[in-house]
């Protein structure tokens, strides 16, 4: 399947080594913008959640939501080919 994960970390001066760790070890990624990623992954989205919210602050967001083929919007070049190569599991 694949995810959208963005998240805003609340407490800037906090580094987190561990959280995109954790999001690279899940399955293929590519980081989209600073703080939105793409995941493909075997994983269900609750499970892709308790993984990295155990690496993040209570005060930080992170929103994790499924990526259908139905998506718009002005990307680099690198973002839209490895979204192209990327299977959709339903």
């Amino acid at each position: 399947m694949l995810f959208l994960i963005t998240y805003d970390f609340n407490q800037p001066q906090q580094e987190y080594p561990d959280f995109f760790n954790a999001i690279e070890n899940l399955g293929d990624t590519h980081q989209l913008m600073s703080s939105v990623w793409l995941l493909n992954t075997d994983k269900s989205a609750s499970t892709v959640h308790l993984t990295l919210a155990r690496h993040i602050q209570h005060s930080d967001y992170l929103l994790i939501d499924r990526v259908t083929r139905n998506t718009k919007g002005n990307f680099n070049q690198a973002a839209i080919n490895w979204l192209n190569q990327q299977s959709m599991e339903p």
